[in-house]
């Protein structure tokens, strides 16, 4: 009786597996912009910019993405909100298109966290399969005013100087134990002789 209780439970968990293995999916999204590298923009700026979307892994097969975007006052999708993108396998690089308005009253220093949601739904007039996935968000942080110029450390300057002299350094080393080398071999070589 035990053996029939897990012979069903294998199969259970084997169709279990090979239906998220079949239903499994693999996109990717990809922006310029992300909390450590911001977009500045001005008070009256208007621009399109693009987050780029891929359907390389996974199960093979096409997808179809729902965009939207979450509330915010600056941010809509050229192509409506929200809206389906179809993504053959294989494509890396299906531009989304955001239009960014900044107010004109809009202060210096004011910060928007864009928000781009991502999900897939079935594709075609029949639906497709129903595969289990979730919704991916992809942040664009949006800054008002100027970027400022870099800034550079004294830590990275010290490492800039190392990094501009190694090729001294390796060679001091390498002259210094061939030097070192020199004097052992000869005092080597001055003791067997007088041997």
């Amino acid at each position: 009786m035990k053996r029939g209780k897990d012979f069903i439970y294998f199969m259970f968990c084997l169709l279990f597996i090979l239906f998220f293995i079949r239903n499994s999916s693999a996109y990717g999204v990809g922006s310029s912009n992300w909390p450590g590298n911001p977009l500045y923009l001005m008070p009256g700026d208007r621009v399109v910019v693009n987050m780029t979307v891929q359907n390389v892994d996974g199960s093979g097969e096409n997808v179809t993405l729902r965009a939207r975007i979450g509330e915010n006052p600056i941010a809509r999708l050229t192509d409506g909100d929200p809206h389906d993108y179809f993504i053959p396998f294989g494509v890396k690089d299906m531009d989304v298109s955001i239009e960014l308005y900044v107010p004109q009253n809009v202060s210096l220093g004011q910060t928007y966290d864009i928000l781009v949601y991502f999900r897939e739904v079935p594709s075609g007039p029949g639906g497709g399969t129903v595969s289990i996935t979730g919704e991916i968000g992809k942040r664009l942080p949006i800054i008002v005013g100027e970027q400022p110029e870099p800034q550079s450390s004294p830590e990275l300057e010290q490492s800039s100087f190392i990094m501009d002299n190694l090729y001294w350094f390796l060679g001091l080393i390498v002259l210094i134990v061939a030097v070192v080398t020199i004097i052992v071999v000869a005092r080597k070589r001055k003791n067997t002789n007088n041997y």
